[in-house]
This record gives C-alpha cells, sequence and structure tokens, in this order.
C-alpha cells in the first residue's frame, strides 16, 4: 500500500485502482505509535485537538477517518481523547 500525503484540508480517502491500493492523507498527520488500543499522533499548530464553533475538522476526526480507512472497519470508529493541546500549540496527542 502506498501513502502519499498532501497539505490540502483534512480528509482521508481509499480509491481501489485495478494495480494496486492508495491511501491518500490531505492532512499533515504524522502517525508516531498505534497499536490495537492506542494512538500516538503528532498534532500540527493550527490543527484542533476536538470539535469547536469554527467547524474546522478536528484531529480528532481525522484519526476516525484514517482507521475506518486502513482497517476497512465498518461502521463507527470510536476514538476517545485523552488529553488536549491548544490550537496554535504543536506536540503529541494521544
Amino acid at each position: 500500500m502506498k501513502t502519499l500525503y498532501s497539505p490540502h484540508y483534512p480528509l482521508i480517502y481509499h480509491p481501489i485502482t485495478t494495480s494496486s491500493h492508495h491511501l491518500i492523507i490531505t492532512s499533515p498527520m504524522t502517525v508516531l505509535y498505534e497499536d490495537n488500543h492506542i494512538i500516538a499522533v503528532n498534532k500540527t499548530c493550527s490543527e484542533i485537538v476536538q470539535g469547536d464553533k469554527t467547524g474546522d475538522e478536528p484531529l480528532s476526526e481525522t484519526i476516525k477517518k484514517y482507521l475506518k480507512e486502513k482497517y476497512n472497519k465498518p461502521g463507527e470508529v470510536f476514538c476517545g481523547v485523552t488529553h488536549r493541546l491548544d490550537r496554535p500549540v504543536s506536540g503529541v496527542v494521544l
């Protein structure tokens, strides 16, 4: 599987071509660690961790889409936020 990154609006989709599968992540999200129970992501400044009144897609939703697509999960994906970082701050989010 080839992973392509793009600096555009955070959206994940998984188009299937005849020759291979491509996971395209259009968010600068970097997964630092991932297992069955936890995921550690490097949050960039200007991203939000949880939804707010701006309507911008939060990192938690981006992660849900990432997990749903990567593991072909049917239905909804649960992603609980254990802590958050303010919008202007970058760092690791679990």
